[in-house]
């Protein structure tokens, strides 16, 4: 399957003007899964994708700049009648909870729950037919946050410092094919 991977934005809580940090990957130009979902991501997701929601988003940490735009997705989600599916970690789900649980419309006798489908994932998860990998990244504190991999790529929150260098040794000296990207302007193409 060939896969691009349009970055919506690559700032933190505090670079706003670099958008939240999120990616959709796509399939055909169209959107397969939308990695974490902040404050602005829905608006720079339809930008792209106009008159659309993702289908699916994977949620790598629980930080508002990676979470923040899942109420504004609920409500969307709810007036479109669609069901996006939120896959996240296990150890992470009380956590949405804790922080979405409370978020209803006036009108619905329902729950945010009744309409983003909230997939509990442990160590691998199938999207489409794609079987997916998570692994905990060392962000803050142990296990709060996940990298996704698939077939021919790694995502991960946090690739910085001695963890950055480590991998690109890796790659280098085993001349793996494990993570092979061309950036092209904002996006990047798997093969």
């Amino acid at each position: 399957m060939d896969l691009t991977i349009t970055f919506l934005g690559v700032g933190n809580a505090r670079a706003t003007s670099l958008g939240n940090a999120s990616m959709i990957i796509e399939h055909n130009d169209a959107p397969w899964l939308l990695v974490d979902c902040g404050f602005d991501t829905l608006d720079r997701y339809q930008a792209r994708h106009p008159n659309s929601l993702p289908p699916a988003v994977f949620i790598t940490h629980c930080h508002f700049d990676h979470i923040g735009g899942l109420e504004q997705l609920y409500f969307l989600a709810r007036f479109a009648n669609e069901k996006p599916v939120i896959y996240v970690s296990h150890l992470l789900v009380s956590t949405l909870v804790n922080v979405l649980g409370n978020t209803l419309i006036a009108e619905g006798n329902e729950n945010v729950w009744d309409v983003l489908n909230i997939v509990p994932v442990q160590h691998t998860f199938f999207h489409q037919g794609i079987k997916l990998h998570i692994y905990p990244a060392r962000h803050h504190a142990p296990t709060s946050a996940f990298s996704l991999h698939m077939p021919g790529a790694f995502f991960t929150p946090v690739i910085r410092g001695p963890f950055l260098k480590s991998l690109i040794t890796m790659l280098i000296i085993t001349k793996s094919s494990f993570m092979i990207a061309v950036l092209k302007e904002t996006q990047v193409i798997l093969g």
